[in-house]
């Protein structure tokens, strides 16, 4: 998972060859904070709905669940395909941010099959980390750079997980997660409002 400015905040892998995007899903720890509720809550409002939990920019590969948004395949109206062209130009950015990783660390693109686990999780890790490092020192030194205009996003309430949010509230919410209709009224609310946003500001492609 990585951000707009290619900070790399989560990383999974296995054995090199055994896995693919839904395998790594399947065994990645990303959502264990939210089920086992010791994550924040996130709440926002977007076209007059709710909805509780963040979300993920992603690829066709990977399930239709609440906390995934990915391009439309069959769009045939304006607004979706401007919504598609929006998606996949910002998931970009992890391609960027990996293609960056191996550019600065050789290391990542030479064979690994006979190492030990171990020394690859950690050789990954120093990477990623020192990769982070290298973006903060980019953004302390452009920082007194003017930044850009950038369309208003939608209200959001991060609620601090307690004891009081942390059973039924956050069984719920993991719950939610997989959910297919929030997924649809998701994409749906986003693509309504990009498509607003692009009428209020000619310089969103």
């Amino acid at each position: 998972m990585a951000t707009q400015n290619r900070w790399i905040w989560h990383s999974f892998f296995g054995t090199p060859g055994t896995n693919n995007d839904l395998n790594i899903l399947d065994r990645s720890p990303l959502f264990d904070d939210v089920i086992n509720g010791q994550s924040p809550m996130v709440k926002f409002h977007l076209e007059g709905q709710q909805f509780n939990s963040g979300y993920y920019l992603c690829d066709g590969i990977y399930p239709s669940w609440a906390v995934f948004i990915k391009s439309v395949p069959t769009a045939s109206d304006l607004e979706t395909k401007h919504f598609n062209t929006a998606q996949e130009a910002c998931r970009k950015d992890i391609e960027r941010a990996f293609g960056s990783l191996q550019s600065k660390w050789h290391i990542l693109t030479s064979p690994v099959r006979f190492w030990y686990e171990d020394d690859i999780q950690s050789v990954v890790l120093c990477c990623v980390i020192l990769h982070n490092m290298m973006v903060e020192e980019g953004e302390s030194e452009i920082s007194i750079n003017p930044t850009p205009a950038v369309p208003s996003l939608p209200a959001h309430q991060i609620v601090p997980a307690t004891l009081a949010n942390s059973f039924d509230s956050r069984r719920s919410l993991a719950n939610n997660l997989l959910s297919e209709r929030v997924h649809r009224d998701l994409t749906s609310a986003l693509i309504k409002f990009m498509w607003a946003q692009r009428g209020s500001n000619a310089a969103l492609p």
